[in-house]
């Protein structure tokens, strides 16, 4: 019994890629919002709790794509993202694709948590995102998430 319960308090190992992704993301967080990551809680939770100025909280699950845009989520991040997204919860995965060729970043795509399991079966060639940044205009993203709160 103490080994289940060992295992299942060890921290994941942060992906270097998505780390940096984080990095990223946090200097393009607007002022007035407020960011922290916590995927630590519990497997499948998502990494970044992000509070909008008015204070409504969006979860965030961060993915860095290279190549055939397969999304790498766990079976547990699916769950969370399917079960949350049911209750059209604003939980969301924001996905940084990078070419192959060039190694340079792509675009950043936005996908509710509802589009979790045809992202996990599909990747980025077959499930339409919720919304598209190919210029880095990071602005839209925040105007995006801060909609109807």
């Amino acid at each position: 019994m103490s080994n289940i319960l060992s295992s299942q308090n060890q921290k994941s190992q942060t992906n270097p890629k998505e780390k940096g992704f984080y990095q990223l993301f946090k200097r393009n967080v607007p002022e007035g919002w407020f960011i922290r990551r916590v995927e630590d809680i519990y497997a499948g939770f998502p990494d970044i709790l992000l509070s909008t100025p008015t204070g409504v909280i969006q979860q965030l699950e961060l993915k860095v794509v290279t190549g055939g845009g397969k999304v790498k989520l766990s079976p547990n991040q699916v769950v969370y993202l399917t079960k949350m997204g049911a209750l059209n919860a604003p939980v969301y995965c924001l996905v940084r694709f990078i070419d192959n060729k060039t190694l340079r970043e792509s675009d950043w795509r936005l996908f509710h948590g509802s589009k979790a399991v045809s992202l996990k079966l599909h990747g980025l060639t077959k499930t339409e995102p919720d919304l598209l940044i190919a210029d880095k205009n990071y602005a839209k993203l925040f105007d995006f998430l801060s909609r109807d709160t």
